[in-house]
């Protein structure tokens, strides 16, 4: 129980001190009553932007990569299929908030 309270203090503790940095923390213990906690700042993006545009080449599988969002939410939020060619230039949404888009 104690490694429980003490893993949790640690990670709210260098949670505070990421000044606002999002962590990611794996939690392992051993038989020797060890605990191993690895904690890294998180490689997934804050999406402060809200798309992308098309290069050439590029393809959707490789756009969610990229931004480490589910090629089935970007199929969802653009209207496209993962086999569709994409044009040079189009503007591919990352979220479902399309600021600036005219409603027809």
């Amino acid at each position: 129980m104690i490694k429980l309270y003490l893993s949790i203090f640690l990670i709210i503790y260098l949670s505070l001190l990421a000044n606002n940095s999002k962590l990611e923390y794996d939690i392992k213990y051993s038989d020797n009553n060890f605990i191993f906690i690895n904690i890294s700042k998180s490689q997934t993006p804050n999406l402060k932007i809200t798309y992308h545009i098309v290069n050439p080449g590029d393809e959707l599988e490789d756009i969610s990569l990229k931004y480490k969002i589910e090629l089935e939410t970007l199929e969802s939020i653009n209207k496209i299929s993962r086999f569709d060619r994409l044009k040079s230039g189009t503007v591919i949404y990352l979220t479902g908030d399309k600021k600036g888009e005219k409603n027809e």
